[in-house]
């Protein structure tokens, strides 16, 4: 079968070879895959939010447990606090009680104070100037909040608050939401920073850690939550601020106490572990012990706190790399298509899938809970679906034009019941060469020149493609495939691209409808005048390589091997004995539905190794007593029995029509013996 392309088509042609070839097609998903999903999040509000989310789970879920923080206490200005009849109003809080904290706080021991209340509002003289005096000659760090006009806090609000501090440390503090969902995730370390004075403003939690001397982060972090150690132990003891007095003091003493409010309805922020409460009403039923807990609405001291403990422990969550995560996500994307590009069933990718996409879960989950390493999940987890898809889009496109190749390929040549099995397996055909077990088919049609001297050239067309047509259709009919035409004769195989278990079986019965067909045709056009021959016929089987041969630009599904070259030279042996069919032993061993006489062992031209044949019998002939004397006639040449010649020449007196008694009956008279025949031509 031989398949051309248009010459003017090479270039095209080697553009589509670089361009659709699998390498290339893979390495173009992976790294379209892996570049778009790398980039999706800063460009797409949802791809973030969805990254952001994954992160809140496993805070949420996995956070690792962690025994109660033994250096920070929180004291807390509760309802029941600001509603003691000593408070003669709730807010601002009331600032002798504030002094009268600290100081009690100082002679316990305590390490450092932070106080998360923003004093930038006068309340009573006398009270206002008690805490100043408290704050101005603190032997420990004293460290009250800090704002400035980015909270509101300007003109006379800032001096009021300039008054308070004096030169104590502040902290700035105002804590970071997520403009998505007003969520507290990062911790800002610095805020701000005098070109002039080298001054840095440090958030209220970094400021309090540098007083103590320790190392502060430069750049702002994802806050490392303090996880419970279990359901009923909070992070941090809390200690209601009316209740300190009368505590002992041994529970302050090297603490970091951190003073601030601890109510429902101020000064409560969401935190990756909240669930979203229904309405606002169900938020302010519920206590703050129980805000805590069920939906994650921590006080602002609290998320101090957790931020506090972060840095004077050096526990801080580990970001992914921006290399490494594009590294993940292209990794992601090389499995996608790793799962998708074999051609295995539907349920069994979406399994394969699943138990990686389950895998890498599991890794996240852990590696972040044993290390606090944050990996990404949900961009790896795209990519690696989109790769899948596209991997999917582009095996179903090879498959057809594969398909189609085949069909194209192959429709002419072979019947239509391969042609649609390897439509629906095309993977039982393999492309470049393979060794197969082959019979073949070589035809020839006697007289041919004689013929073409006689007639017209489109009087010879008509005539040889009626015939060509017929001994296709025979080939096909039989499972057989057509590999050329040669002039007036055909070279056909039986198994490939599709073998049956009676390729042999199919070949001779194939040749024997052939010699039928050829013998009707040659009558039609020998009674209109046109001396039509007979058809030769060679059969034989043997290993082969089949496959496509040639160059990019011409080839051919051919064979290749010594056995074509033995089937062709078996055709042209039928000349020299005047039979039309000639079987090798080979094929006939391998046939069981066909009845031989033998021939000879026949040595072909440039061979040394004899070929035993066999001419195949029609069923009129099978038993029959002409075939009987012909058979025991042979085996007295085949035993070089010198009855050999007188029984020929009484065999070709009774049946004269038999060409092949007579040719042995000549041989014996030459005085050849045996059944060992060299032929001297092709």
């Amino acid at each position: 079968m031989t398949n051309e392309l248009p010459e003017g088509g090479r270039l095209k042609q080697l553009l589509s070879l670089v361009f659709s070839s699998s390498g290339a097609w893979a390495a173009a998903i992976i790294l379209l895959s892996g570049a778009f999903f790398s980039a999706l999040p800063s460009y797409l509000p949802l791809a973030r939010s969805l990254e952001v989310w994954s992160r809140d789970i496993r805070i949420a879920a996995v956070t690792p447990p962690e025994p109660q923080s033994e250096d920070i206490i929180i004291i807390s200005l509760t309802d029941e606090t600001l509603d003691l009849p000593q408070f003669p109003y709730r807010l601002p809080v009331d600032r002798t009680f504030l002094a009268g904290l600290v100081r009690h706080l100082e002679s316990s021991g305590v390490r450092a104070i932070g106080i998360d209340i923003l004093l930038d509002r006068w309340t009573e003289e006398a009270k206002d100037a008690d805490l100043m005096e408290v704050l101005h000659n603190a032997t420990i760090p004293v460290l009250p909040i800090w704002g400035d006009e980015n909270v509101g806090v300007e003109g006379l609000r800032l001096e009021i608050l300039e008054q308070f501090v004096g030169d104590a440390p502040t902290g700035f503090g105002l804590l970071l939401h997520d403009r998505a969902d007003g969520t507290v995730r990062i911790h800002r370390p610095i805020w701000a920073e005098a070109e002039e004075e080298g001054d840095i403003t440090l958030s209220f939690p970094a400021a309090i850690a540098a007083a103590l001397g320790y190392e502060t982060p430069d750049e702002s972090h994802h806050i490392a939550w303090r996880g419970r150690p279990n359901e009923e132990t909070m992070p941090f003891r809390h200690y209601p601020a009316h209740f300190v007095p009368v505590l002992p003091s041994e529970w302050f003493e090297g603490k970091i106490a951190l003073i601030g409010v601890d109510l429902v309805d101020i000064d409560r922020h969401r935190t990756p572990m909240q669930i979203r409460a229904r309405t606002r009403e169900d938020i302010q039923r519920l206590t703050p012990a129980e805000l805590r807990r069920r939906y994650g609405r921590i006080p602002g001291i609290e998320v101090h706190a957790h931020v506090l403990s972060q840095i004077i422990g050096g526990r801080f969550i580990t970001e992914t790399p921006d290399a490494i995560r594009v590294l993940i996500i292209l990794i992601m994307a090389a499995l996608g298509m790793i799962i998708a590009a074999p051609n295995r069933p539907l349920w069994m990718k979406l399994i394969v899938a699943g138990v990686f996409t389950v895998a890498y879960i599991a890794t996240i989950v852990m590696t972040y809970r044993w290390s606090l390493i944050m990996l990404p999940v949900i961009m790896p987890g795209m990519a690696l679906l989109v790769s899948a898809a596209m991997t999917t889009v582009l095996v179903g496109r090879q498959e057809r034009a594969k398909r189609a190749y085949i069909r194209s390929a192959f429709s002419k040549y072979v019947s239509p019941a391969v042609v649609a099995r390897l439509d629906k397996d095309p993977d039982q055909l393999v492309l470049g060469g393979e060794r197969r077990e082959v019979t073949f088919m070589f035809t020839d049609l006697a007289g041919f020149t004689s013929m073409s001297e006689s007639l017209t050239p489109s009087e010879l067309a008509d005539i040889i493609n009626e015939y060509l047509d017929g001994v296709g259709e025979a080939v096909l009919r039989h499972g057989g495939t057509i590999d050329k035409f040669i002039g007036d004769g055909m070279m056909s195989f039986f198994g490939a691209p599709e073998s049956f278990d009676d390729d042999p079986d199919r070949a001779v019965a194939c040749a024997m409808d052939l010699d039928q067909f050829s013998e009707e045709f040659g009558k039609k056009w020998r009674a209109q005048g046109v001396p039509v021959g007979m058809t030769r016929i060679g059969i034989h089987t043997g290993p082969a390589i089949v496959g496509n041969f040639g160059g990019q630009d011409r080839f051919d599904y051919t064979a290749l091997g010594d056995v074509v070259n033995a089937a062709s030279r078996l055709e042209g042996a039928n000349k020299e004995f005047g039979t039309r069919i000639l079987v090798s032993d080979e094929t006939r061993r391998m046939t069981e539905n066909a009845t031989y006489r033998p021939v000879g062992d026949i040595v072909l031209v440039g061979k040394d190794e004899a070929i035993v044949s066999f001419q195949p019998l029609a069923d009129h002939e099978i038993g029959s007593k002409r075939v009987s004397l012909y058979n025991k006639n042979f085996e007295l040449i085949k035993n070089q029995d010198p009855k050999a010649q007188d029984a020929f020449r009484a065999y070709v007196a009774s049946y004269p029509d038999d060409v092949l008694g007579q040719y042995h009956l000549k041989r014996l008279e030459r005085g050849e013996t045996g059944t060992r025949i060299v032929l001297t031509s092709k």
